[in-house]
């Protein structure tokens, strides 16, 4: 994959690679796409819970209960 980027961004990029110690620039990039993800699953873990707590949630013993 290439992106393109202003040159003040890679500035930035560059600036932050050299300052937090990542090795490349890809490096920083996978970094940001790993850490987003997580805000998603972090974010949809959230919404699970004020689910549950609005409904009261199911309580099952085994998993053929789901069915």
């Amino acid at each position: 994959m290439n992106i393109s980027l202003q040159p003040s961004i890679v500035g930035y990029v560059d600036k932050v690679v050299s300052e937090e110690g990542y090795s490349t620039r890809s490096e920083f990039i996978r970094s940001l796409i790993r850490d987003h993800k997580e805000r998603q699953l972090l974010n949809e873990i959230e919404v699970s819970r004020e689910e549950i707590k609005r409904t009261g949630g199911v309580k099952v013993s085994s998993l053929k209960d789901l069915r």
